[in-house]
């Protein structure tokens, strides 16, 4: 009787570990931690000055943080994100739930091969680019652009959506055009835009940008000079340069001048820029146009309203 009863106690005991084994691996499943993969897009909304869309912008770097109540930890430190996947090196990084995360990106990458310019990027939202150079045109020209998320968090039951980057310029576009009025035939020999900065540095503070301009060029050294000699017929109309992106800056000792023959007669046509635009502002995008008429010249200025 005794060696049934302990047979049978022996099976009690038995069958209560298993059940708290059981019991004790259903917990451990419900408190299994799902680790999420931080992602990027651009961003799905049309803003002004933006950027939405990420085909063809080109690579750029990263940096972000997430904050604690001692200091932020670092997760990218200017990691390269590839033009168009938006793939980033260093392997992938996961969210920390209920952790704000700031992010913040410049375009394009830097350093750039013969480039001096310097980036740099803090926790807080200073982002800087030292000695930026805009003498190039055309297909040299450089487009930077910076994007910033000052506040992302996810709590730990919700399921984190890829961080849209809204990309801005930070620079000014400026087009150039000459035009003849109806019956004026005009040669344009050359032109000569000067006494511009071409470079400066960049500070914005959680997403308020001021620029530092420096080197300015003269006449003889500015890289917005143009051979041209084109007949232009009546009506017509000729880009002066190349596409022109510029630091923003006051326009007050800017010069634009036109050299250029009508009815056989040589003229120059030298034009105070600040009576067209005084300020040169982040993100605008500029139209001059210069009609030629039968005695005179004439100007005038119009802003784009996208870039």
């Amino acid at each position: 009787m005794k060696a049934v009863y302990l047979k049978v106690r022996l099976m009690a005991i038995a069958w209560l570990s298993a059940c708290l084994v059981a019991c004790t691996s259903n917990v451990e499943a419900d408190l299994e931690v799902i680790e999420y993969p931080i992602a990027f897009q651009a961003s799905l909304t049309d803003i002004y000055g933006t950027v939405s869309d990420a085909q063809g912008m080109g690579d750029f770097r990263l940096w972000g943080w997430y904050l604690t109540e001692d200091s932020p930890v670092p997760i990218f430190e200017g990691d390269k994100v590839t033009d168009g996947t938006w793939a980033y090196e260093g392997g992938r990084r996961y969210w920390t739930m209920e952790k704000i995360h700031r992010f913040y990106a410049v375009s394009p990458v830097y350093p750039l091969e013969g480039s001096g310019t310097r980036v740099s990027v803090t926790a807080d939202g200073v982002i800087s680019v030292a000695d930026f150079d805009c003498s190039g045109t055309g297909d040299e020209a450089v487009d930077l652009m910076t994007a910033l998320v000052g506040w992302a968090r996810y709590e730990a039951e919700e399921k984190p959506e890829k961080v849209g980057l809204e990309f801005r310029h930070e620079l000014a576009q400026l087009q150039i055009i000459v035009k003849t009025d109806q019956g004026v035939t005009a040669t344009i020999h050359d032109a000569s835009f000067y006494d511009i900065a071409v470079k400066g540095t960049l500070e914005q503070d959680s997403g308020e940008s001021s620029w530092k301009p420096a080197a300015v060029v003269g006449k003889a050294d500015t890289p917005f000079q143009k051979k041209i000699e084109r007949v232009l017929k009546p009506v017509s109309q000729l880009s002066l340069f190349d596409k022109m992106l510029l630091i923003p800056q006051d326009c007050m000792k800017i010069k634009l001048a036109v050299n250029y023959t009508r009815n056989g007669e040589n003229l120059t046509e030298t034009i105070d820029f600040y009576d067209l635009i005084s300020y040169l502002s982040v993100g605008q995008n500029y139209r001059i146009e210069l009609t030629i008429g039968a005695d005179t010249i004439t100007y005038r200025a119009s802003i784009i309203n996208k870039w």
